[in-house]
């Protein structure tokens, strides 16, 4: 990849012409031209176009770098002293040091173009002929037809070709389609860090389409923005959806008009993590700026789709930009354990001697009544800590039917997820998945399922088999009590176990849990309804289960 503003010849013979003359027809042909991004210094080099014209363009002005083409271009100018022929040698030797070099002293984020794009899912590039045939199946008032055309029908350029994405970016939100809205899944995951949150890796979002789950059928329509520099590269992306419902937000007290929305976060996912997603490896300016014109696109299209958005479970430094854009922040809470600091725990009875003594008791008598049940044996399972071989499709497929399935079942709901699921993720995101089991003999009685990096761990699922007996207290030692002994010894951050209500928080509360703001963020397109659901928020009160009196800490 070639820095922008230099014009790099594309055959051997044009080597000592270092750069293009636009007023040069017989020269155009052999060049690969890209945009400037900075002043460049002028500097004089030898050589001439390697053509019957070559006297017309015997010095060419070659557009060096300030910061390295003076050192790069000195052999040339030594050359020309001993003829013609070594000129040309030392230019062509040199060529490859100043392409690598001008690359590293330029700014090759230059101009930077926010297209609409699709997901991450295999089928992406028929996506839009299959919400065209869908589109057809409904009449013009229809929901329906609005979910499967509305973002379509807007009126932005289109992009259908591969390549190099050298917009002008006057028009701030262009559309991909077809084969180039696909992302490879090293690119999207280039643009995250190892602190991000697992959730954002293109292995966990491109397996809930593929399995089905995010999907037309189930009123799930990704259609990610894709920030991309002016060489072609990803440099930032927004997870964005189309939804027809709510389900799935954990934003569904935020009731809004039964209608097509927009919606930023990870599907079936109550956990924090940036929206903005500007790469990790840019500076921190050039960050910003990412994430003010994905921001600026993000409103851009609430305005001319006419949609409402919701942005769930943002990173808390992205707070102050969704409000200064005009978001309606919405307050909510959850219960995280954290490790100490500066000093973090040795260990579980390290943790315990900070609680008050009676909530420590608490937590022995029921790990003690839990290791003392007759048969039952407790496995921790960690594919980031040497396990990943044992996170097999065929495991993943009996945690889904014993812990997830039937605890969905038993209080009545429709599972989100399927075991297609499930599989997909011991084969492309097993290094990620942590799972706390507990068996009687072969038979699975009970366990969790959480995921995790090098910083925390996000808990997700818990459950028991239909057919199994209720093991008391085997909650406790799965959910809470075994993932902070293993988050201590692993040097983990925090432990998220995602939404619940609040007689679950007071459990989270009793095990040293503190409250955490994890709010959402909503824009209305229509002022005055913006105007009117934003008085109806409530206060940004705490809740009674996060009052500071009912810490366990002793404090």
């Amino acid at each position: 990849m070639y820095a922008s503003g230099w014009a790099l010849p594309k055959s051997p013979i044009d080597k000592t012409c270092l750069q293009h003359h636009q007023s040069c027809s017989q020269c155009q042909p052999n060049f690969l031209i890209t945009e400037p991004v900075q002043e460049l210094h002028p500097f004089r080099a030898a050589g001439g176009c390697g053509s019957s014209h070559q006297k017309r363009h015997r010095h060419v002005t070659a557009l060096i770098s300030r910061r390295s083409g003076m050192a790069c271009m000195l052999p040339v100018c030594a050359a020309r002293r001993r003829g013609r022929q070594k000129a040309r040698v030392a230019t062509a030797d040199c060529l490859n040091r100043f392409v690598q070099a001008i690359s590293n002293g330029l700014d090759v984020t230059g101009h930077i173009n926010v297209t609409l794009a699709e997901g991450l899912g295999p089928d992406v590039a028929q996506r839009l002929t299959i919400r065209r045939k869908e589109k057809a199946l409904h009449d013009d008032v229809s929901l329906k037809r609005q979910f499967f055309s509305c973002l379509d029908d807007i009126d932005l350029d289109t992009i259908e070709t591969r390549g190099l994405l050298c917009i002008d970016h006057s028009a701030a939100l262009k559309r991909l389609q077809g084969t180039a809205a696909m992302v490879m899944p090293e690119a999207w995951d280039s643009i995250l860090s190892p602190e991000d949150s697992v959730f954002l890796r293109h292995g966990f979002l491109s397996t809930l389409e593929e399995a089905g789950c995010v999907s037309l059928a189930n009123g799930w329509q990704p259609r990610f923005l894709l920030a991309w520099n002016s060489s072609g590269e990803l440099v930032g992306a927004v997870p964005l959806y189309l939804r027809l419902g709510q389900h799935g937000e954990f934003c569904e007290d935020w009731s809004l008009p039964d209608r097509p929305h927009l919606f930023v976060g990870v599907p079936f996912t109550p956990h924090s993590g940036r929206r903005l997603v500007a790469a990790a490896w840019l500076g921190d300016a050039k960050r910003k700026k990412v994430e003010r014109l994905l921001l600026q696109a993000l409103v851009e299209l609430v305005q001319l789709s006419n949609l409402s958005i919701n942005v769930a479970f943002s990173a808390e430094e992205e707070g102050k930009r969704f409000k200064k854009a005009g978001f309606i922040q919405r307050c909510a809470w959850q219960a995280w354990w954290t490790n100490r600091k500066p000093v973090p725990y040795s260990n579980f009875g390290d943790f315990q001697s900070s609680l008050k003594p009676k909530k420590a008791r608490n937590i022995e008598r029921q790990h003690n009544s839990v290791m003392s049940t007759k048969g039952l044996q407790l496995e921790t399972i960690d594919g980031a800590a040497g396990d990943r071989d044992l996170v097999s499709p065929k495991l993943m497929a009996e945690v889904w039917r014993c812990c997830y399935y039937s605890t969905q079942v038993r209080y009545g709901n429709t599972p989100d997820l399927n075991e297609r699921f499930f599989r997909l993720l011991a084969e492309r995101f097993g290094h990620h998945i942590l799972l706390v089991l507990a068996r009687n003999g072969d038979r699975l009685v009970g366990g969790s399922l959480s995921f995790s990096n090098s910083q925390s761990i996000c808990g997700r699922y818990w459950g028991y088999p239909q057919e199994a007996e209720r093991v008391e207290h085997l909650h406790f030692e799965c959910c809470y009590h075994q993932l902070i002994k293993h988050a201590i010894a692993r040097g983990c951050h925090r432990i998220e176990p995602g939404n619940g209500g609040d007689d679950i928080y007071r459990v989270q509360r009793d095990r040293g849990f503190e409250p955490d703001l994890t709010p959402s963020y909503h824009l209305m397109p229509d002022p005055q309804l913006h105007m009117k659901y934003s008085e109806k928020l409530p206060p940004n009160e705490l809740p009674s289960w996060a009052s500071s009196s009912k810490s366990a800490y002793s404090s």
